[in-house]
């Protein structure tokens, strides 16, 4: 910005009475600041002042641009966390490798109160089109789209598979798009799935924990 020469204080309006368009135009763009948006609110109140050049005889006489209140939306759904009862098993329930516990472990993943909206008219912007979920194992993979177990003391041989509704091997660590995602009126989605342990070498006794992580992406 440059500094107004002092030689032309008072020149902007010379006559003391009457009124004046002096004209002027303030752009304002709410910028993100982080990775994600975490919670609603709203933002409003004066974003600039224009005041008299270097005239010290109007106090108070700065114009104020004020924006008008613009809510803010997190365009997220709420995941509760999952704890899976996995059961107990003897190592005699895992004949041979790839043997599977025999009583599968239904759960569900909720993606609950989803937004939606209308799109803003000639852009993308106001509305989330899709919506995919992936779930990643902490420990990683035994072998594919099997979760390493956590924890120490462990059991030894075993992993834990997932599978979906249709008793298909769920991947892990790849997007899957939630179906049935309404764009325009959002909601709350249930996703049932089932867990079972699945034998990967000699199975010894002891504590078969997991945890993976569910990461939520929209487009």
């Amino acid at each position: 910005m440059r500094d107004i020469p002092t030689s032309w204080a008072g020149l902007a309006c010379t006559n003391s009475t009457g009124t004046f368009g002096m004209g002027g135009q303030v752009s304002v763009a709410l910028i993100k600041t982080g990775n994600a948006i975490t919670a609603g609110g709203t933002v409003s109140g004066t974003v600039a002042q224009i005041a008299p050049v270097a005239d010290v005889t109007l106090p108070g006489q700065a114009d104020s641009y004020v924006i008008t209140p613009v809510t803010i939306v997190p365009l997220t759904c709420t995941t509760p966390d999952v704890n899976i009862p996995m059961g107990t098993f003897k190592t005699t329930d895992f004949p041979s490798v790839g043997s599977l516990s025999p009583n599968p472990a239904g759960f569900a993943i909720q993606l609950l109160n989803c937004p939606g909206g209308t799109a803003v008219s000639g852009t993308q912007s106001g509305q989330i089109h899709s919506i995919q979920y992936r779930i990643d194992p902490t420990s990683g993979t035994v072998v594919t789209n099997v979760a390493a177990l956590t924890g120490s003391p462990s059991a030894t041989g075993v992993g834990i598979e997932l599978f979906n509704s249709s008793g298909a091997v769920f991947p892990l660590a790849t997007a899957t798009t939630l179906s049935g995602y309404n764009s325009t009126s959002g909601g709350s989605y249930s996703i049932p799935m089932t867990a079972r342990y699945y034998r990967t070498g000699t199975v010894t006794a002891g504590p078969a924990n997991s945890t993976m992580t569910l990461t939520v992406s929209y487009q």
